[in-house]
């Protein structure tokens, strides 16, 4: 696992379904690195160029995708088109609150947001 400094985040450095990725991947920890790696792989096979995206242009950590992915799996039928307004719903979240999507403490805030916003959704 590559580290900038020698410390600190591990680096991914890979292109995943056709997008160059040059970013910390949030954690130190070269098992985990290893399993976002794996993600990596899954992402890239399936052809999500748009989460790769969504990490190379640093819109959410990897480390971040891959909590999601471990308790859920990675539902691969997010398209772009579903995925922009979901992306324009968290930012709004996370300005009306004030709280960081990608920070633990919030993690439970983004989910019951999320579950509300899926349920207004069918309704």
């Amino acid at each position: 696992m590559y580290q900038s400094n020698g410390r600190g985040s591990g680096i991914i450095e890979r292109v995943c379904a056709g997008v160059a990725i040059r970013r910390a991947c949030g954690t130190s920890d070269p098992d985990l690195f290893e399993k976002i790696q794996g993600m990596l792989d899954e992402i890239h096979d399936a052809g999500r160029e748009d989460l790769a995206r969504m990490i190379a242009d640093g819109h959410i950590k990897a480390v971040v995708l891959l909590n999601s992915f471990r308790r859920q799996g990675l539902s691969l039928k997010l398209s772009p088109e579903r995925a922009l307004p979901l992306k324009a719903a968290i930012e709004a979240w996370h300005k009306n609150t004030g709280e960081h999507y990608e920070d633990t403490a919030t993690e439970a805030g983004l989910a019951a947001f999320l579950a509300a916003a899926a349920q207004k959704e069918t309704k």
